[in-house]
């Protein structure tokens, strides 16, 4: 065992100091450094390698993520990595935005800022960030204040689609905010009950195997496959893509704003 020890450490050497020779741009760089840091993440000089690489390398690098996030297991809150996170947050350009490394950092930092509730009813200026499939999130103020926003809120904005929302700047306001999140609407929004045998239209926010949700502007609903026609129901995701325009009728509703819908065009 002790042999064993003494050679993984040497090991670890010969990588710290192949590391010191070799360009960062070479492709054999990070999984080097990676490997080197998961073995002895208390290394400044490791970790201060990493923060080297994460201020060159442009956010649209799909390891850019990966390196983020494996230098915040070791300093969770660090200063210069929760501002390396809202340039990622802020920069990264919309054409390349995917959801989950966007989400991945979005919550590495909520989950840091917890305790910083946001009083009911005050506004922010701020900008749609990314589109989930339960919610859109908005960045707030300079960029250190995250929001949740719910789908059928954002339909008051009129969107072609939900995605077209992304990089969509306004004055927000806070409606409901706790220690675990915050979520707000745009200012001049004004909330609308759902009136039972109304129709109204609607996007298509997401498809599972049992229905597709529908976003409207009174609330959010699943179109349950049993109630959507037969010539519809063999491959739901041939027929409802997410963002697609639709008419539902309101059945019903519960205490909670959740819809009950019927398709009608």
């Amino acid at each position: 065992m002790k042999d064993t020890a003494e050679d993984t450490g040497q090991l670890l050497e010969l990588g710290r100091q192949w590391l010191s020779k070799v360009p960062q741009g070479h492709e054999s760089w990070l999984p080097v450094w990676r490997r080197l840091f998961e073995e002895r993440s208390d290394d400044p000089e490791l970790a201060e390698l990493g923060r080297a690489w994460l201020r060159r390398a442009s956010v649209e690098n799909p390891c850019w993520v990966r390196v983020w996030t494996t230098i915040w297991r070791s300093t969770p809150g660090e200063p210069e990595l929760v501002s390396f996170g809202k340039a990622y947050l802020r920069d990264l350009p919309a054409r390349t935005r995917t959801w989950y490394p966007w989400y991945l950092v979005w919550t590495t930092l909520t989950q840091s800022e917890r305790s910083r509730d946001l009083p009911i009813g005050s506004r922010f200026e701020g900008v749609i960030r990314c589109v989930g499939k339960r919610h859109l999130s908005v960045s707030l103020g300079q960029g250190d204040l995250l929001a949740y926003m719910a789908p059928h809120v954002a339909m008051a904005l009129e969107p072609t689609s939900l995605k077209a929302l992304v990089g969509w700047k306004g004055e927000f306001v806070v409606l409901a905010s706790d220690d675990k999140q915050s979520w707000v609407a745009p200012v001049g929004y004004s909330p609308e009950d759902p009136i039972c045998g109304r129709t109204y239209p609607g996007l298509v926010t997401n498809v599972v195997d049992y229905g597709v949700f529908v976003a409207t502007r009174v609330g959010t609903g699943l179109l349950h496959v049993s109630s959507i026609p037969d010539r519809l129901r063999g491959h739901l995701d041939e027929h409802f893509l997410a963002g697609q325009h639709c008419y539902v009728l309101v059945r019903s509703f519960d205490t909670r704003g959740r819809l009950n819908i019927v398709l009608v065009s």
